[in-house]
């Protein structure tokens, strides 16, 4: 398979501050995305004006990542959807290692790229191992560790759900229950921002509990609802 085409889709929410790292990151690319494809989920900043003065295209759409996400994907044209969180740092050569990956292996169908976190302390280095040691057990990648997917095949097959929480763990679900994924070497930094308002081990046993009980009931409660997992995750 020759190098495929690489679509970015990257949801964003008042993320004016991180704009210009977004595009430094972008722009130091050794292989060049196709299309960057903003999918703004109601910020109230300057969001949207300063992504389309750097000539990305903006969607607007419902809040939510798995909606934004899902949205962009409709909307992308390259081979491969790459989701990047708008907090994110790449290094140069994150697309490189993806399209890599895709041309050397025909039965490759998506994965993610690996990530470490912004603050060199122990509990982070020990969060990213778990991160890690999750998905080679599992095969579950979150979000902050840089899925990337077939972008037509994830369509034909309902891989991206529009739902408000808990996509990148569908997402890993239904791409592994279809084919052969892929843990690169990594490259993406990741924001410790989300882990600032609580202690990291606190922060680290209430995901646990929510993935594990996600994972429980939507094996075994038909009329289990996201959004009630959305209200719960985001209670202040």
């Amino acid at each position: 398979m020759k190098k495929p085409s690489i679509s970015i889709v990257i949801p964003a929410l008042n993320e004016a501050a991180n704009i210009s790292n977004i595009c430094a990151c972008l722009k130091a690319q050794t292989y060049a995305a196709v299309e960057v494809i903003i999918v703004d989920g109601g910020s109230t900043d300057k969001t949207q004006e300063l992504f389309e003065k750097e000539g990305m295209r903006v969607l607007s759409g419902p809040r939510g990542r798995g909606n934004q996400i899902h949205l962009g994907s409709l909307k992308a044209k390259g081979d491969i959807i790459f989701v990047m969180h708008a907090d994110m740092t790449l290094d140069s050569q994150v697309l490189e290692k993806i399209a890599s990956a895709f041309s050397k292996d025909d039965l490759l169908i998506g994965g993610c790229v690996g990530s470490a976190f912004d603050q060199d302390f122990f509990k982070f280095r020990f969060l990213s191992w778990l991160n890690n040691l999750r998905i080679t057990l599992t095969g579950i990648s979150f979000g902050d560790q840089g899925q990337f997917f077939l972008r037509q095949r994830g369509l034909d097959e309902s891989w991206i759900q529009a739902i408000p929480l808990m996509e990148d763990v569908e997402l890993a679900l239904r791409m592994k229950a279809a084919g052969k994924t892929i843990q690169l070497n990594g490259g993406i930094i990741a924001s410790t921002r989300r882990w600032q308002h609580r202690s990291v081990l606190f922060n680290a046993i209430y995901v646990s509990y929510l993935l594990s009980k996600y994972l429980f009931l939507r094996r075994f409660k038909k009329d289990f609802s996201v959004e009630k997992f959305y209200e719960s995750y985001y209670k202040k």
